[in-house]
């Protein structure tokens, strides 16, 4: 190698050696009589090629091909100088292709391929209850009773910890007033099973479950709402109990949901240890070194069957099986139930738009290529081989593709800075999405794969070019290639088109479909009521009461009701008149929801039966309850109205329901799927009858609803301080949460898709304005023996549009086979829908025969004088 770094040199002595010798061949001459002139030559005929002597030469030093690669490098670069426009419109063309997936692979990488940023990722699971329904991401919640007898019997865990979202709203206090809080309970394991340690002071170790609270702060609420306040062993009230704060964690620590602001730990004398049954957690388990899930899982089976056969009968009744999953793929699954699949389309997708940048770019080069085909003639005439020719566009292919990896770098910068600044969808926690070494050794092999692309093509053209091309007009070779060129590129552009009106479409349908209940100008906001301070249903009652008539002083306000935001549980339902032939609950699917007078108003819910609740439902009255339509027709015979249901078995102390009206069903999201409704059967009981503590505000006004949200904020402080500030949201902005992920996949695609079609068009315009230029003779034969204008234009239509429709009929049969694989991601929508394909198909001509005017027009323009006199 040291003896290349000196070739400079070397060469440079090789030519002053070569002279002297030249030099010394002709003195001789000169001496035996001859002229200057005569013995100059004499001396290099009998001396041979100084060139071919010279790189014989070299080529014994060795490390030629460096040499060779250097000077094929300068000669490259100077001639993409010579062409600005050529190179321009490649490098941003490749830079657009390579941008796009460097940046969906940063994030592949960060959400699928990168560990966890915990001790021993892969031996990190999670444990959920599940059914033979729901194997691949469990169903349900464990019982805090279960955690603990795995956590003293389990052979096959290192550590068992749990932690749980499925609780009552934190309410902390800063500066003594009450603000809502992410706070998530664990088990004192739940950091060292993860193996990571605080930033500031420590985190739990079993010791701390003696006290009343304690807690660990994430690094973002400590920062932002304490202000980096030194609090590390002094204490925050939480729910209303001072906690001792151990530490702070670091800065890039997060775990599910991200949003965390402190894990407080579970106390060994509390809620969970006096109701192990009814307190239910999600349990973090370490696999033991060598010990599989699938082992791991059957002996949890076997300890869980143990514990609930004799303590918990009905939890047994329900069959319930520990489900033991890797942490990460819960992680994605729990962000996005098609977050996997999504990405994985995504990178497809930009995979097709890098392609079609490729075979633009490779239009461009073969063009080019004819452009130079008397260059690459002369060279041939020269003694230079076809592998050399070769090798010099190759060069010059690398050159484009590294200049446009290196654009292309900082487009995926900007996008990735764009995507974590904006939170534009919701990633799982753990690993950030950065421009690290694996993404740039991606972005590496893909300039290289680009390269070899769209050079391959015109380069073996080229290495076909003789000294006989000299006399030649056109390459038949190069117009073939570009006919292929422009098949493959619409074919491409219509299967990413596709895929994308599909998605666009899933996603139009799914945000305009009629859920049962009127959004607009509805605003929302859950309500705590702690109690301490609300112990019984009538304090309860009495205070929405109040609320309600507070909040109707309020100009604009057109309604106000109390109800959860989305009924709850999986009940048993018992229906009396059906008791002599079926003595059992006839299902265990029906959902209950507790709800103001005025809910089905205020919400617009139809009242298809019966009447609404009213001043007659009272909490000393006759219980009653109003079902919803699906309730109806899957479990009730006859007339609903006045049938007796109970929530629970027959022998159950739960009372006898009265139904007294029947209401139309109203559509909700399922946390199972993501690209679908559910209606479940569903129990309305009147609020007055059993107030709970939980319940959410629904506010409908008759302006814009973001008016109203100061107003309503203050009345709500003014009826109880002690209580947090109200989170009021719109009720479409809160339907729109759940639309994120299809709206974030619908967007991407659609400009994806547009994308490919530009640079289709534009491949097609390229390829047949070269194809007019390099035919001018034949078109000016063609003019000079009468042909019209519009023979001329159809002329060139006729070949474009034909290759158009072949790579349609092409790009129609990919993607109806490409398309199925997406079809987890549609709503109301057929992966093979005719006439989405249709359209895409009659758009993506429509935009080829827009590319042909322009070249179809220059064509009718060629003088036959000026084209023959050319030729």
């Amino acid at each position: 190698m040291k003896q290349w770094w000196n070739w400079r040199k070397r060469d440079a002595e090789l030519e002053k050696e070569i002279q002297h010798h030249l030099q010394m061949a002709a003195t001789e001459r000169k001496e035996r009589g001859a002229s200057v002139h005569e013995a100059q030559s004499a001396a290099r005929r009998e001396f041979g090629n100084v060139e071919l002597v010279k790189e014989v030469t070299r080529d014994r030093w060795g490390w030629r091909w460096l040499e060779d690669l250097y000077e094929d490098l300068r000669y490259g670069l100077r001639i993409l100088r010579k062409s600005p426009g050529f190179t321009a419109v490649a490098i941003l063309t490749l830079a657009l292709g390579i941008g796009a997936n460097t940046t969906i692979f940063s994030v592949i990488d960060a959400v699928l391929l990168r560990p966890l940023p915990y001790q021993n990722p892969s031996r990190l699971t999670m444990i959920w209850q599940s059914d033979a329904a729901h194997r691949s991401s469990g169903a349900w919640f464990n019982t805090y009773r279960e955690f603990e007898e795995w956590r003293k019997q389990s052979k096959s865990f290192q550590k068992l910890a749990a932690f749980t979202w499925a609780r009552v709203p934190t309410v902390i206090r800063l500066n003594g007033k009450p603000e809502h809080a992410v706070g998530i309970p664990v088990s004192a394991d739940f950091f060292s099973a993860l193996g990571v340690r605080a930033a500031y002071g420590r985190t739990f170790v079993p010791e701390d479950s003696q006290e009343a609270c304690a807690a660990v702060l994430s690094n973002a609420f400590w920062r932002g709402e304490l202000a980096s306040a030194k609090i590390v062993g002094q204490t925050l009230t939480v729910n209303d109990t001072p906690c001792r704060i151990l530490g702070i964690m670091p800065e890039n620590f997060s775990f599910y949901p991200k949003q965390t602001q402190l894990w407080t730990l579970i106390p060994a004398q509390g809620e969970f240890a006096e109701h192990p049954w009814d307190s239910l957690v999600g349990v973090l388990g370490l696999l033991r070194p060598g010990v599989t899930p699938t082992s791991a899982q059957a002996e949890l089976a076997e300890l869980q069957s143990r514990i609930i056969s004799g303590a918990s009968p009905g939890l047994l009744a329900l069959k319930p099986e520990p489900d033991v999953l890797d942490l990460q793929s819960e992680f994605v699954w729990l962000t996005g139930r098609n977050l996997r699949t999504s990405l994985i389309v995504l990178l497809a997708a930009v995979g097709f738009v890098l392609l079609i940048a490729c075979v633009n770019v490779a239009t461009l080069f073969l063009g080019r290529a004819a452009e130079r085909e008397r260059e690459f003639a002369v060279r041939a005439a020269l003694g230079s081989t076809r592998l050399r020719v070769v090798r010099q566009l190759l060069t010059e292919a690398l050159l484009l593709a590294v200049a446009g990896s290196a654009l292309a770098i900082l487009f995926a910068v900007a996008a990735i800075h764009y995507l974590n600044a904006t939170n534009s969808t919701d990633l799982p926690p753990g690993n950030p999405v950065t421009l690290n070494w694996q993404v740039l050794l991606f972005t590496a092999a893909l300039s290289i794969f680009a390269a070899f692309v769209f050079s391959l093509m015109p380069a073996r053209e080229a290495s076909r070019y003789e000294i006989s091309g000299l006399l030649k007009a056109q390459s038949g070779g190069s117009q073939r290639a570009a006919r292929t060129f422009i098949v493959a590129e619409v074919t491409l552009s219509l299967m990413l088109f596709a895929g994308a009106s599909l998605m666009l479409e899933s996603f139009f349908l799914m945000s305009s479909t009629k859920l049962g209940f009127e959004p607009a100008n509805l605003l929302t906001a859950d309500i705590h009521l702690p109690q301490t301070t609300y112990s019984s249903s009538q304090l309860r009652l009495n205070f929405f009461s109040m609320l309600k008539t507070k909040f109707a002083g309020i100009p604009g306000v057109a309604g106000i009701t109390f109800a959860p935001i989305v009924p709850s549980g999986n009940n048993l339902l018992s229906v009396e008149e059906r008791l002599a032939s079926e003595n059992t609950a006839l299902g265990h699917n029906v959902r209950e929801a507790v709800v103001d007078d005025d809910y089905f108003r205020v919400l617009a819910i139809r009242l298809l039966q019966g009447r609404e609740f009213d001043s007659r439902d009272q909490q000393q009255t006759l219980p009653v309850a109003i079902v919803n339509e699906e309730l109806a027709k899957e479990y009730l015979r006859g007339s609903p109205i006045g049938q007796h249901i109970k929530l629970g078995k027959p022998d159950d102390k739960s009372p006898w329901l009265t139904i007294v009206g029947v209401v139309g069903d109203v559509k909700s999201f399922t946390v199972f799927k993501e690209m679908a409704f559910v209606t479940d059967p569903c129990v309305y009981r009147p609020l007055p009858q059993d107030a709970p503590a939980y319940l959410s505000l629904f506010v409908r006004s008759l302006q814009h609803s973001g008016a109203l949200s100061p107003k309503i904020r203050d009345a709500f402080s003014q009826m109880d301080p002690s209580l947090p500030p109200l989170d009021l949201i719109t009720m479409n902005d809160w339907l729109a949460q759940f639309l994120a992920q299809p709206r974030f996949r619908a967007v991407l695609l659609s400009i994806f898709g547009v994308l490919g079609l530009v640079l289709s068009s534009i491949g097609i315009f390229g390829v047949l304005s070269q194809s007019v230029t390099q035919r001018r003779r034949e078109i000016g034969i063609r003019v000079a023996l009468g042909a019209q204008h519009g023979d001329t234009v159809r002329l060139v239509l006729r070949e474009a549009l034909t290759l158009t429709a072949i790579g349609i009929v092409l790009g129609v049969a990919a993607a109806l086979t490409l398309t199925r694989a997406i079809s987890s991601l549609l709503y109301g929508v057929s992966a093979a829908d005719p006439l989405t394909l249709a359209a895409v198909a009659l758009l993506i001509f429509v935009v080829a025969l827009l590319a042909c005017y322009l070249p179809a027009r220059r064509a009718t323009r060629v003088d036959p004088i000026v084209a023959l006199r050319y030729e």
